[in-house]
């Protein structure tokens, strides 16, 4: 959708992706696919084979779903799997709490449930290809912050793979206008929700480390909301 005008602008077609893949420079090393919800497209794993092609030095592919489209969902991680080599994939299913708490938060009646089957199907298919790393990522917000711990726990115990990341109401997510999605509001339960998760994570794998580095940048955050806890360097990178 066209935020400045409200209308919808037809998608790219596969040609003109590719053309995008074609021009982009030899050097790309991570792709991330978003949304919205990828898998609303039917031909999305013509289109990741293609940037598998296309980018020589394409190291990692990056995906959040909402796990909705349970076929689509294993469709596009047999295509990947059957690529005798293919780059490192990080498909996340997003899953807020528990069932009540993110059919509630979704909107979307039996959500949690199909999202589930869909993490598991996928993950039962990959499971032998150390190059796919399936997880389930969390948004704590004010509308799941209670209860939050309990049910990433014995998650985390169980040995999933578990990202947490901490919403925000910015103008990038059209959410300024609207009531406060913000956990910083309740700063003490926040806090001990946080360190909790940080004393969960493993400290033996790059993704642990990188994960306990955001949880302490969180916390900085939520002590000082003034200041920024890493410096952004995207107009000297980008």
């Amino acid at each position: 959708t066209d935020p400045a005008h409200g209308a919808s602008a037809p998608d790219l077609d596969a040609g003109e992706i590719e053309r995008v893949f074609r021009n982009l420079p030899p050097s790309i090393h991570w792709l991330s696919i978003t949304g919205g919800e990828p898998f609303l497209r039917q031909d999305l794993p013509e289109i990741t084979l293609r940037a598998i092609d296309l980018l020589p030095r394409l190291h990692m592919i990056s995906m959040p779903t909402n796990g909705l489209l349970p076929d689509r969902a294993l469709r596009w991680a047999e295509a990947i799997r059957a690529r005798r080599r293919h780059p490192l994939v990080f498909l996340s299913f997003s899953l807020d709490g528990a069932p009540d708490v993110h059919d509630r938060v979704r909107g979307v009646p039996g959500g949690f449930r199909k999202t589930w089957e869909s993490y598991e199907r996928v993950r039962r298919a990959v499971r032998d290809d150390p190059s796919f790393v399936v997880n389930i990522e969390t948004t704590v917000s004010r509308l799941n912050l209670e209860g939050i711990d309990a049910f990433l726990r014995p998650l985390q115990e169980e040995g999933h793979t578990v990202t947490v990341t901490f919403a925000h109401n910015a103008h990038l997510y059209r959410n300024e206008g609207k009531g406060s999605v913000s956990p910083f509001d309740d700063r003490p339960r926040m806090a001990h929700i946080v360190r909790a998760l940080r004393a969960r994570i493993p400290r033996t794998s790059p993704k642990g480390w990188v994960d306990r580095r955001y949880l302490d940048g969180v916390l900085r955050f939520a002590a000082n909301p003034r200041r920024q806890p890493a410096p952004c360097t995207a107009l000297e990178a980008s």
